[in-house]
């Protein structure tokens, strides 16, 4: 059952590969995007995305374990004071 996982993954990944590598247009354009004067400034852009997207399931998680950690404080409150 494994091996065939497994060999199925790999045809999968050997069929798809050079999709796999591609990159959208927003991100090549990005990447090679070039300042009022002409020159050739790489990856300015594309940092902030790179960090926003890191960001983001962080802030998620912050936001997720927030409103636990809120809602289990006024349940304990509202037991205590019945």
């Amino acid at each position: 059952m494994r091996i065939k996982y497994l060999l199925s993954l790999a045809v999968l990944l050997l069929f798809r590969g050079a999709e796999l590598f591609a990159q959208c247009s927003q991100c090549k354009q990005a990447a090679a995007a070039t300042d009022e004067n002409g020159n050739l400034v790489v990856g300015t852009g594309l940092n902030f995305g790179i960090l926003y997207l890191l960001a983001m399931p962080f802030v998620f998680a912050a936001v997720l374990g927030g409103v636990w950690f809120y809602k289990t404080r006024q349940a304990k409150l509202a037991q205590q004071t019945s």
